[in-house]
Protein backbone atom coordinates (compact mmCIF):
# COMPACT_ATOMS: atom_id res chain seq x y z
CA UNK A 1 0.00 0.00 0.00
CA UNK A 2 2.87 2.41 0.77
CA UNK A 3 4.51 1.78 -2.60
CA UNK A 4 1.22 2.39 -4.40
CA UNK A 5 0.64 5.65 -2.49
CA UNK A 6 4.20 6.88 -3.17
CA UNK A 7 3.94 6.00 -6.87
CA UNK A 8 0.63 7.84 -7.10
CA UNK A 9 2.07 10.97 -5.47
CA UNK A 10 5.15 10.82 -7.73
CA UNK A 11 2.98 10.58 -10.84
CA UNK A 12 0.91 13.57 -9.66
CA UNK A 13 4.09 15.58 -9.09
CA UNK A 14 5.51 14.65 -12.51
CA UNK A 15 2.19 15.56 -14.09
CA UNK A 16 2.35 18.97 -12.43
CA UNK A 17 5.88 19.57 -13.74
CA UNK A 18 4.93 18.50 -17.27
CA UNK A 19 1.90 20.80 -17.31
CA UNK A 20 4.02 23.70 -16.00
CA UNK A 21 6.67 23.03 -18.68
CA UNK A 22 4.03 23.00 -21.43
CA UNK A 23 2.53 26.22 -20.04
CA UNK A 24 5.90 27.98 -19.95
CA UNK A 25 6.84 26.81 -23.47
CA UNK A 26 3.55 27.80 -25.10
CA UNK A 27 2.80 31.07 -23.30
CA UNK A 28 4.55 34.43 -23.51
CA UNK A 29 6.47 35.71 -20.50
CA UNK A 30 4.10 38.62 -19.91
CA UNK A 31 1.08 36.29 -19.90
CA UNK A 32 2.76 34.03 -17.33
CA UNK A 33 3.59 37.02 -15.16
CA UNK A 34 0.04 38.40 -15.41
CA UNK A 35 -1.44 35.05 -14.44
CA UNK A 36 0.81 34.88 -11.36
CA UNK A 37 -0.06 38.47 -10.51
CA UNK A 38 -3.72 37.50 -10.05
CA UNK A 39 -2.64 35.66 -6.92
CA UNK A 40 -0.13 38.28 -5.77
CA UNK A 41 -2.28 41.38 -6.37
CA UNK A 42 -4.48 40.94 -3.25
CA UNK A 43 -1.31 41.47 -1.15
CA UNK A 44 -1.79 45.17 -1.91
CA UNK A 45 -4.21 45.13 1.04
CA UNK A 46 -1.22 44.39 3.32
CA UNK A 47 0.70 47.44 1.99
CA UNK A 48 3.03 45.33 -0.19
CA UNK A 49 4.36 47.05 -3.31
CA UNK A 50 2.80 44.83 -5.99
CA UNK A 51 4.14 46.93 -8.88
CA UNK A 52 7.68 46.31 -7.66
CA UNK A 53 7.07 42.55 -7.56
CA UNK A 54 5.67 42.78 -11.10
CA UNK A 55 8.81 44.54 -12.36
CA UNK A 56 11.10 42.08 -10.57
CA UNK A 57 9.30 39.16 -12.24
CA UNK A 58 9.58 40.78 -15.69
CA UNK A 59 13.30 41.45 -15.24
CA UNK A 60 13.96 37.95 -13.90
CA UNK A 61 12.25 36.21 -16.80
CA UNK A 62 13.92 38.62 -19.22
CA UNK A 63 17.35 37.78 -17.84
CA UNK A 64 16.58 34.05 -17.96
CA UNK A 65 15.73 34.47 -21.63
CA UNK A 66 18.97 36.38 -22.25
CA UNK A 67 21.04 33.81 -20.37
CA UNK A 68 19.51 30.98 -22.37
CA UNK A 69 20.64 32.68 -25.60
CA UNK A 70 24.23 33.19 -24.41
CA UNK A 71 26.91 30.50 -24.51
CA UNK A 72 27.58 29.69 -20.88
CA UNK A 73 30.20 27.06 -20.17
CA UNK A 74 29.15 24.88 -17.26
CA UNK A 75 32.73 23.68 -16.88
CA UNK A 76 33.90 27.24 -16.16
CA UNK A 77 30.75 29.08 -15.01
CA UNK A 78 32.49 31.97 -13.22
CA UNK A 79 34.59 32.82 -16.26
CA UNK A 80 31.62 32.73 -18.64
CA UNK A 81 29.47 34.82 -16.28
CA UNK A 82 32.28 37.36 -15.94
CA UNK A 83 32.44 37.60 -19.75
CA UNK A 84 28.67 38.03 -19.84
CA UNK A 85 28.72 40.80 -17.23
CA UNK A 86 31.62 42.68 -18.82
CA UNK A 87 29.96 42.58 -22.23
CA UNK A 88 29.15 46.10 -23.45
CA UNK A 89 26.10 44.97 -25.38
CA UNK A 90 22.99 46.94 -24.40
CA UNK A 91 20.26 44.88 -22.80
CA UNK A 92 16.76 45.80 -23.91
CA UNK A 93 13.90 44.66 -21.69
CA UNK A 94 10.48 46.25 -22.04
CA UNK A 95 8.54 46.55 -18.81
CA UNK A 96 4.82 46.47 -19.46
CA UNK A 97 2.44 48.12 -17.03
CA UNK A 98 0.47 45.96 -14.63
CA UNK A 99 -3.13 45.47 -15.75
CA UNK A 100 -5.43 43.27 -13.69
CA UNK A 101 -8.75 42.29 -15.24
CA UNK A 102 -11.35 41.93 -12.46
CA UNK A 103 -13.18 39.29 -14.51
CA UNK A 104 -10.20 37.01 -13.94
CA UNK A 105 -11.09 36.83 -10.23
CA UNK A 106 -14.55 35.63 -11.21
CA UNK A 107 -13.00 32.78 -13.21
CA UNK A 108 -10.63 31.91 -10.36
CA UNK A 109 -13.58 31.80 -7.95
CA UNK A 110 -15.52 29.49 -10.30
CA UNK A 111 -12.48 27.22 -10.55
CA UNK A 112 -12.10 26.92 -6.78
CA UNK A 113 -15.82 26.34 -6.33
CA UNK A 114 -15.75 23.55 -8.92
CA UNK A 115 -12.63 21.92 -7.49
CA UNK A 116 -13.40 22.09 -3.79
CA UNK A 117 -17.18 22.00 -3.55
CA UNK A 118 -18.32 19.74 -6.36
Amino acid sequence: EGFYSAARQSIKLLNLFFIAKIYVNTTSNISIINSVMYFIYPLILFKINVNRIHKIMILTLGYFELLSKENISFKKPLKSLKLLLTNNKKININIASLVINPAGYLLITFYFVLVFFI
